[in-house]
C-alpha cells in the first residue's frame, strides 16, 4: 500500500480509491481507455522505431521516478504497460512492488519468468532496480518485434535460454534497423 501511495508520476496509474476486506485489499486506479499495449500489439503487430522510442521514453521516466524514490516494479511486462485515451503509457500492476535500500539485494522472485532476469533464474539474490532494467529491456524487444526475445515450452527452457542469453531476431530485423533504442537502454541499465 506504501508504494502504491507513492506513485505520484504522470505515467503510473493512480489509486483513487483504497477499499479493504477481511481478505483483500482492492485498489480502484484510473481508466486506461486504450488497454493493455500487450493486447494493441496484438492486434497491429510490431510497433515502428518512432513510435517505440517514445513509448519506452515514457516507461523509463515512470520507472526511474520509482527508483529515484527507491521502489522497484518487479512485475514489468507488456500485460502491465495501459494505454490511455491519448496512447500514452500508463505503468499498472504495482502488486510485486516494493522498497528497497541501495545497495542491498532482494531475494524474493516476483514477476513473470519471459520478463525476469537471469539471476531470478538462478536462485541468486539481485538488485531490483536491475532487475527492472532487465525487463525493461524485454519490453523494449516485444515494442520492436511484436514477440518476446525468449521463450519457450517449459520454464527450464526458458531458463536456459535466458542464462545463455540465446534470443531470436526476427527476419525482418538486420543488425542496424534500430541503433537509437540500444542508447537510452544502454545509459538506463549504467545509472542502476
Amino acid at each position: 500500500m506504501q508504494t502504491a501511495e507513492a506513485m505520484g508520476h504522470m505515467r503510473n496509474t493512480c489509486a483513487s480509491q483504497v477499499m479493504e476486506s477481511q481478505q483483500m485489499i482492492y485498489l480502484v486506479t484510473e481508466y486506461a481507455q486504450n488497454g493493455e499495449i500487450f493486447d494493441y500489439l496484438v492486434e497491429n503487430g510490431p510497433m515502428p522505431e518512432d513510435h517505440a522510442r517514445l513509448k519506452f521514453k515514457q516507461i523509463v521516466s515512470a520507472i526511474k521516478y520509482c527508483h529515484e524514490r527507491q521502489i522497484v516494479h518487479r512485475d514489468l511486462k507488456a500485460e502491465n504497460l495501459l494505454l490511455d485515451s491519448d496512447m500514452n503509457i500508463k505503468i499498472a500492476d504495482f502488486g510485486f512492488s516494493n522498497f528497497f535500500t541501495p545497495d542491498a539485494t532482494l531475494s524474493t522472485w516476483c514477476g513473470s519468468p519471459p520478463y525476469a532476469a537471469p539471476e531470478l533464474f538462478e536462485g541468486r539474490e539481485y538488485d531490483g532496480p536491475k532487475a527492472d532494467i532487465w525487463s525493461l529491456g524485454v519490453v523494449l524487444y516485444v515494442l520492436v518485434c511484436g514477440a518476446l526475445p525468449f521463450d519457450g515450452s517449459t520454464l527450464q527452457i526458458l531458463r536456459t535460454r535466458v542464462l545463455s542469453a540465446k534470443f531470436r531476431i526476427p527476419y525482418f530485423m538486420t543488425s542496424g534497423e534500430y541503433p537509437d533504442l540500444a542508447g537510452p537502454a544502454k545509459a538506463a541499465a549504467t545509472q542502476a
